[in-house]
């Protein structure tokens, strides 16, 4: 695997290395930006066979690199579907559908699910997860989390061959505690414009989400559990490096009595829902709008022991979305607004989940 990645989070890191590992077997490919929602039931297969490798080659324009050391200009560009999201590539080399990037080339990688109303998001700034590598160096740090970039794209048709427009910008600082070398920076601004690489399925299956949750709670169900939520906590962290304080999940319980002091000892005996991965919810990276994010269920494991357990159920990934009223980092204070959560349609019955609906939670600035 070409890629060092160093996750903020076990479920961070879990996820992102599964989109590596398949990214490379696809050729390496990056999602592409929002589409409009008609444009994705309309998309044709047939444009699939006539988009050709030569056909994909992107334009990058102004878009520039400096990952610890490494000026590069980046000169290729690629969107890679994947079963429920658009996967970018951004690499130093010529970028064609039917070829990886070789080990010499810079690669800058994002994702981007279809969203509400099969948009992507487009015309709107979002915090995408980015991943980066350069063959086999060992960087030191190899990711920017949501809450640390900024990404936008134009509208686009959704179809082999069509070109999208976006932005991408991010920059932070990795120091090593163990020695005593400088901070290593990473940074990376511009515009690019990538084209779609063909989709055996036709695009079919990038279905969007409801862009509004209605007026009831948070809640739905995941296979046969249902699940109405009745106290909910937003965790804020401070980033080790920057020092910027983040949205780092929000934890959404059937148990009023869990808080910020005891939620650790209630989690492995409540079932609740977790949405991490939250794009624009720091303090200094504050984008509004509906922003993608990573959920999943957790219910007790029903072990005997003392110690419990917990059991986990998933969500697709980047299937869920956050809307907030208002940002707030500070312990106590209280967060509202939207939340949704889904699997993919073709997911089995028992594996399937929908959740959606209006939540209150109050901030617990953990300061880490």
């Amino acid at each position: 695997m070409r890629h060092t990645r160093l996750a903020l989070s076990p479920l961070l890191l879990a996820l992102g290395l599964a989109a590596c590992a398949k990214s490379r077997d696809s050729g390496g490919a990056t999602p592409a930006p929002s589409v409009s929602s008609k444009a994705a039931p309309g998309a044709s297969a047939s444009a699939s066979a006539s988009a050709s490798a030569t056909a994909a080659r992107g334009a990058i324009g102004s878009f520039t690199a400096d990952l610890d050391g490494h000026p590069l200009a980046l000169v290729g560009a690629k969107i890679v579907p994947y079963a429920n999201y658009l996967h970018f590539i951004l690499s130093s080399g010529p970028s064609d559908c039917d070829k990886a990037p070789r080990d010499e080339e810079l690669v800058i990688e994002f994702d981007v699910p279809p969203g509400p109303g099969g948009k992507f998001f487009a015309g709107q700034k979002q915090g995408v997860p980015v991943r980066w590598s350069l063959g086999k160096q060992p960087f030191k740090w190899a990711q920017a989390t949501p809450f640390q970039t900024v990404a936008t794209l134009e509208p686009f048709t959704l179809a082999a061959g069509a070109k999208v427009k976006g932005t991408l910008e991010f920059s932070l600082a990795y120091k090593d505690p163990r020695d005593d070398a400088g901070a290593h920076a990473y940074k990376a601004s511009g515009s690019f414009e990538a084209p779609i690489c063909p989709d055996v399925n036709g695009f079919k299956s990038y279905k969007g989400t409801p862009e509004d949750v209605g007026d009831g709670p948070f809640g739905g169900a995941f296979a046969t559990q249902k699940f109405t939520y009745k106290k909910a906590l937003a965790i804020v962290f401070k980033d080790l490096q920057s020092k910027e304080e983040y949205l780092e999940s929000i934890e959404l319980y059937d148990d009023d009595t869990v808080d910020c002091k005891n939620r650790y000892e209630k989690k492995n005996a409540a079932r609740y829902v977790s949405i991490t991965s939250i794009g624009g919810a720091g303090a200094s990276h504050e984008l509004g709008g509906v922003q993608a994010a990573d959920a999943s269920f957790s219910t007790p494991s029903g072990k005997a022991d003392k110690k419990g357990g917990a059991k986990w159920h998933f969500f697709a990934r980047r299937h869920a979305w956050v809307k907030l009223d208002k940002y707030a980092f500070k312990a106590g204070d209280v967060l509202t607004g939207s939340l949704y959560a889904e699997t993919t349609p073709d997911t089995k019955a028992d594996e399937a989940g929908l959740m959606k609906g209006k939540f209150e939670a109050k901030v617990c600035n953990l300061s880490w």
